[in-house]
């Protein structure tokens, strides 16, 4: 199929892979273990922790001012 003028056939190429679900299984378990590799770094980490404490109780601190 040949298609004319310019951009075309990108565009038709990219609406192709958007609507294309082969492989979208792997890009899931790939983000999966993502997360779980940052979770494991965050839950490892020694100075980590503290920090998202801190962070959590500055976010507990301004939904508590809002009421």
């Amino acid at each position: 199929m040949h298609v004319t003028g310019r951009g075309s056939h990108w565009r038709l190429r990219l609406r192709s892979l958007w609507h294309d679900a082969r492989g979208q299984d792997l890009m899931e378990y790939a983000l999966l273990a993502v997360l779980l590799a940052v979770t494991a770094a965050a839950v490892l980490s020694p100075s980590l922790p503290p920090t998202i404490h801190t962070m959590f109780s500055r976010v507990i601190s301004v939904l508590a001012g809002i009421q």
